[in-house]
């Protein structure tokens, strides 16, 4: 079996396994913080934007977003992201 029909049945675990995704950049500012992570095996990306208080300094809930490099598209799940890849490896 190539490579490729592997990953075409690839579950939704296996793919969390699979992706790897190493810290690259971060911010940190009064009113939040964003970091940047990416596995450039896989292509993807994943951005974490979490808001901060600026009277009381107190951290909010973070929302992570995973993208592919070179694509527009956002998506806001692993499941999202794990759906869209099977569907690249079809094309």
């Amino acid at each position: 079996m190539s490579m490729k029909n592997k990953e075409l049945g690839m579950t939704l675990d296996e793919f969390k396994k699979k992706l790897k995704l190493k810290y690259t950049f971060g911010i940190t500012g009064t009113n939040g913080a964003s970091r940047r992570y990416h596995d450039s095996e896989m292509n993807i990306g994943a951005e974490l934007h979490t808001p901060r208080n600026e009277e009381t300094t107190e951290w909010g809930v973070g929302e992570l977003t995973y993208y592919f490099e070179n694509d527009d598209r956002l998506f806001s799940t692993v499941e999202e992201i794990h759906e869209e890849y099977l569907k690249k490896l079809e094309e």
